[in-house]
């Protein structure tokens, strides 16, 4: 009965309402989606059996050349002689790979994972049917398919145990059907296959990563040292592969959740200041409201209401004004995670886990009663405390001049968090507009490009992989519009699938200790990239299998490898890149080109080696071709074009380079464009706010301005004096928000690539944007109050 006496209340006053109920949304929305996100992906546990155990065991390597520490695999050898440990249950092994799927008019490519006996063991995922692999099946050809395989491969059938599926050229059994849920090493991962099988059709197969269970009790911080006395007996056992490595052991969370941890932490904090802003902003509206409403207040103390009745009644109305911005702000909770399940952002993991569950309802209703309180405690107190009597220059012992306090501090704060808000996102907005600016040595627009295996399903010789290579380059420069087209052994930014690692030839210790990415690449593949050549010369067909052995370097290479010698006609040792092929042998550098990013857009260039693709062929290549016209039109011709030249080159990833390079950049711009809409909404709030406080204001003393009119002040002189009380609100809130965002800017650090977290053009834009909206509210109560009529306010006095 109460709480419908306190929704009629509310309906008399439906703009207010509307309003307040519409910023509460915004606020209580942007939180549970974010909550529901950050709970489905940082906070539920991973659907393993005992997940919180489960660890992976990292290695890396420094080497001079590489921007960055290098991962180290586990070869064969260390697999086979890795040790038992007392706070290691068990262990498995993996390691990520590709392979040709039949089935259709060309191969398809897959994502699989070769693995040992005791992989599923240790990770104890849920399966849908069958078993997983056990040591037993190590040499056998036995798999676990996924049920998104199953359902693409076999349609309809659900009993799929003891079919077969067709992975390059071999027909293995199927075993076990993961479920959707199991997405170890990868959420890709559609295949698992016995490493030992692998082994015995590829004998340098693989290189891999540990993860194991630790026993209970057991700490990762306890395992990693452990662990590194074991890697340090493996390193001295095969120190050509293991001296200088680096282990540490990781929680499988940390793996799986990866970089976005920062990103969503910082917009989980961008998003909570957003709802103290929303219920600042109702706590205001409800301050003006009840101010205004004291003179009923009076009388209902005078007529024997109670101060207790008064303070429910206001805190009833700020809980139904809570509840009615919960319902509203959860629907638009649910259209946003549905948007976001749509078109899922690059480097978010685990979107199958965000759900609006049983856990974001009661968040949603632990919301309800904390903006009831934060929303309506204040105005229900301010309320209550009324004083019986009807002299209007006596309505209570608050007075307008304190409630007008009130309202400006709580103004000054909101503005203040604003200016949070737009600092951070101002820098990782001009992050942004610098990582996409940055130069990767190559010019990406007009660039047609796909990734081609030669011999995924086959085996092909040297011979045969040029021959290949030169039909297929020679077939799409003969398309119209082409300029170029070349083969090469990495695309930009992508890290390059080949790694050159040596002794300098001034490094005296044993140790190889430079690595570099290593390219073949034909002669196209320079102009079809747009790769500049800075001193020297580019490949020729001259350059070709019985030739004498050529390399061409980056300039950071050249300088890091020479010093400052000259490096054109110098000769050096490298090793040689064939597939399966050991050994070196001595090369002559005849080019010089700029610095290419092959080890991400965000990072420096590595060092990088180009050798001729016809002296050191490679199976695994991407296809690069430059077009005067649209480049998605090439795109649409170069499946029909290789399928042409041979049906048996398997082809991914066909596309632009524009298109790679926007991926590259999906998770820098997906947090940029919330945290700048999580501002927005703060702006227009906040703006809301100084707008409703200068507007109470002007209210309030309209028997003042009308004096001032009356003794010979203008409308000018009345416009700048309500603007100046607005602006003040602004500049002090503007001041207060950058001492705020510049003691919290060192949380940024992570996000940010080429300016600093507390780079003054960000605070400065951000200051000059909420002095902007703080004039725009200002205005327009200011205006008001010029057009007054003096006469008519003296006689309503």
């Amino acid at each position: 009965m109460d709480l419908m006496g306190s929704v009629r209340a509310l309906s008399r006053s439906p703009g207010f309402a509307l309003v307040a109920i519409a910023t509460l949304a915004l606020g209580i929305g942007a939180t549970v989606a974010l909550f529901t996100v950050v709970h489905g992906v940082l906070l539920r546990p991973l659907p393993y059996g005992n997940a919180d155990r489960l660890v992976v065991v990292l290695a890396e390597q420094d080497f001079d050349g590489a921007g960055r520490p290098v991962r180290v695999q586990w070869q064969n050898a260390a697999i086979a002689a890795w040790p038992t440990l007392a706070s290691v249950e068990r262990a498995g092994f993996h390691s990520p790979g590709v392979a040709a799927l039949a089935g259709g008019p060309t191969s398809e490519l897959i994502d699989v994972a070769f693995v040992t006996g005791s992989f599923f063991e240790t990770v104890d995922g849920r399966l849908m049917h069958g078993r997983g692999l056990t040591p037993a099946d190590d040499l056998e050809d036995a798999v676990v398919i996924s049920e998104r395989l199953r359902r693409r491969v076999f349609a309809g059938s659900v009993d799929v145990l003891g079919q077969s599926v067709t992975l390059n050229r071999h027909a293995y059994v199927i075993v076990g059907v993961a479920d959707a849920a199991f997405q170890i090493p990868q959420p890709q991962t559609d295949a698992w296959i016995p490493a030992g099988f692998a082994r015995t059709q590829n004998p340098n197969c693989c290189g891999f990563t540990v993860i194991a269970r630790l026993r209970p009790g057991r700490t990762p911080a306890a395992a990693t040292e452990e662990i590194r006395v074991a890697a340090d007996a493996l390193a001295r056992e095969f120190p050509r592969t293991l001296d200088g490595t680096r282990v540490q052991v990781v929680p499988l969370r940390d793996v799986v959740v990866g970089d976005a941890r920062p990103a969503l932490l910082v917009l989980t904090a961008a998003v909570g200041l957003l709802l103290v802003l929303a219920c600042a902003n109702v706590m205001n509206l409800l301050l003006a409201r009840n101010n205004a409403r004291r003179h009923e207040t009076s009388v209902r103390l005078a007529l024997g209401a109670s101060r207790r009745r008064l303070l429910a009644e206001g805190l009833r109305e700020s809980a139904v004004l809570s509840a009615a911005g919960c319902v509203a702000g959860v629907g638009l909770a649910a259209l946003s995670l549905r948007a976001l399940q749509a078109w899922p952002p690059t480097g978010l993991p685990r979107l199958d886990s965000v759900a609006l569950d049983g856990t974001a309802t009661l968040f949603a209703c632990l919301l309800v009663v904390a903006c009831t309180i934060a929303v309506g405690l204040l105005p229900a107190l301010y309320a209550s405390d009324a004083t019986v009597g009807t002299d209007s220059r006596h309505r209570g012992t608050v007075s307008a001049r304190s409630a007008r306090v009130a309202l400006r501090t709580a103004t000054v704060a909101q503005l203040a968090l604003s200016v949070v808000l737009l600092a951070g996102a101002m820098l990782l907005g001009r992050s942004l507009v610098m990582l996409m600016g940055t130069d990767l040595g190559v010019t990406p627009d007009h660039v047609a490009t796909a990734s081609l295996n030669l011999a995924m399903d086959r085996t092909l010789t040297d011979e045969q992989q040029i021959d290949l290579v030169r039909r297929v380059v020679e077939r799409i420069s003969a398309l119209p519009d082409v300029g170029a087209a070349g083969v090469g052994a990495a695309r930009p930014p992508d890290a390059s699938r080949v790694r050159v690692t040596l002794r300098r030839p001034d490094d005296p210790s044993e140790r190889a200790s430079y690595q570099a990415a290593g390219v073949p690449a034909t002669p196209g593949y320079f102009p079809a990239l747009g790769i500049r050549l800075e001193r020297g010369r580019s490949f020729t067909e001259a350059d070709h299998r019985g030739a004498p052995p050529v390399v061409i370097m980056s300039a950071d290479t050249a300088r890091r490898l020479f010093g400052e010698r000259d490096p054109l006609g110098r000769s050096i040792r490298l090793p040689v890149l064939r597939d399966g092929r050991s050994g070196s042998e001595e090369m002559t550098v005849v080019g010089i080109t700029a610095n290419v990013k092959y080890s991400g857009i965000d990072r420096a260039a590595d060092d990088v080696i180009y050798i001729p693709f016809a002296q050191h062929p490679w199976r695994s290549v991407f296809l690069v071709a430059r077009t005067a016209g649209n480049p998605q039109v090439l795109v649409s011709q170069l499946q029909r074009e290789i399928a042409a030249v041979d049906r048996a080159i398997t082809l991914a990833e066909v596309t632009t380079l524009d298109a790679v390079l926007s991926d590259a950049t999906a998770q820098p711009r997906f947090r940029t464009l919330l945290l700048a809409t999580v501002a927005a909404l703060a702006l227009v709030i906040a703006g809301v706010g100084v707008y409703g406080v200068i507007a109470y204001s002007v209210s309030q003393r309209l028997g003042e301005i009308g004096v001032r009119m009356a003794v010979g002040a203008d409308a000018r002189r009345i416009r700048t004096m309500v603007l100046r009380e607005g602006m003040v609100l602004a500049l002090v809130g503007a001041l207060a928000g950058l001492l705020i965002a510049y003691g919290a800017a060192g949380l940024l650090t992570s996000l940010l690539y080429g300016i600093a977290p507390t780079d003054p053009t960000s605070f400065t834009l951000a200051a000059a944007a909420i002095l902007a909206v703080g004039l725009a509210a200002t205005y327009l109560p200011a205006a008001r109050a010029a057009r007054v009529d003096p006469l008519t306010l003296l006689r309503a006095e």
